[in-house]
């Protein structure tokens, strides 16, 4: 459905393009088309979860899915060109209407300077905005390939995140290249615009201060998929040492509630105070293991393992406590025998 509804978008953007466009239309086409992006982008998400469901219960039904993420990707990358062709057509729309009104201000008796200024800024700015937009491709395409890692349970040792995991690093780095690439070309640009005439110089910095600000914040966005594969790594890292923990703190305990179990009889007998005295060396000293292991684990600890490893602790000061009670209470139950 997202294929069909994408291709008719497809159609109808084409249609829109032909003959003559505003900045308004031009506008509704690439709302239109930021819509169909996004839709096709859960459409891939549901497909990578829908392939990762089936290897668990129905394998012969995977290579039929797998047959459609090359339909997904092929209309992703269809939309992606049209936007990019939408993009650059809305460039040029504004490149026009900018040098209109230069061209009226020359009438009204702009200097020979501001108009030459003016026409090597009208040059320069189609080809700066393009590279702006070939970066902001480029991560566009670093969010489409790092999608199935946002999948909630997803088992990170297998095959897909795995692969999810090397594009996104392959396609940051290509966005990273592209975002050096358009800077370059910004600085260059700006340190051509800072010798221009005034009113040229202060269109021509205010355009390029525009396009360098998206570079900056498409940084920002890449940021966190950077350093994706850490970040994988760090959550497994964390739910070992939180099963680690909790196995440990969990069998000692037991051996506590064994142990004031016991004690909690009417009146126990003599073996049973000897039963429980000999269970409380072995379960003092696990949960000291515990206690210096979540300890020592918390020292590199941050965010939810932190959380967990705290609630831990606090669990460790509760089974301390019980057990302090149980030795007063069995040297009380020892002096009566």
């Amino acid at each position: 459905i997202a294929e069909i509804e994408a291709t008719q978008a497809l159609e109808s953007v084409q249609a829109m393009m032909e003959g003559e466009v505003n900045e308004e239309s031009l506008k509704a086409v690439e709302e239109l088309l930021q819509g169909q992006q996004a839709a096709m982008l859960d459409a891939h998400k549901v497909l990578a979860a829908d392939i990762m469901d089936a290897r668990r219960s129905v394998p012969k039904a995977v290579p039929l899915l797998n047959n459609l993420t090359p339909r997904v990707r092929s209309v992703q990358a269809s939309l992606a060109q049209e936007m990019k062709r939408t993009k650059q057509l809305y460039a040029k729309k504004k490149q026009e209407a900018d040098v209109a009104k230069e061209q009226a201000k020359a009438a009204a008796g702009i200097t020979k300077a501001e108009q030459r200024d003016a026409k090597a800024l009208e040059e320069a700015l189609p080809e700066a905005m393009e590279t702006v937009t070939a970066a902001e491709d480029s991560f566009d395409a670093v969010v489409t390939a790092a999608s199935p890692l946002s999948i909630e349970f997803a088992d990170p040792n297998s095959e897909p995140i795995q692969v999810a995991i090397k594009d996104t690093e392959a396609t940051v780095a290509k966005a990273l290249e592209a975002i050096k690439a358009a800077r370059v070309k910004l600085n260059k640009n700006v340190s051509e615009a800072k010798g221009f005439a005034p009113e040229a110089k202060r269109v021509a910095l205010t355009e390029y201060s525009a396009l360098q600000e998206k570079l900056n914040e498409l940084q920002k966005k890449l940021v966190p998929y950077a350093r994706i594969r850490k970040d994988q790594e760090q959550r497994q890292e964390a739910k070992k040492v939180t099963a680690e923990v909790a196995g440990k703190l969990g069998s000692v305990e037991l051996e506590v509630e064994k142990v004031i179990s016991i004690l909690k009889t009417t009146q126990p007998s003599e073996e049973e105070v000897k039963s429980a005295e000999s269970m409380l060396p072995p379960a003092a000293s696990s949960l000291i293991k515990v206690i210096k292991l979540v300890k020592q684990k918390l020292d590199d600890a941050q965010g939810a393992l932190k959380d967990d490893l705290l609630h831990m602790q606090q669990r460790c000061n509760e089974a301390r406590k019980k057990l302090e009670a149980s030795r007063t209470q069995l040297r009380a139950l020892q002096e009566q025998v």
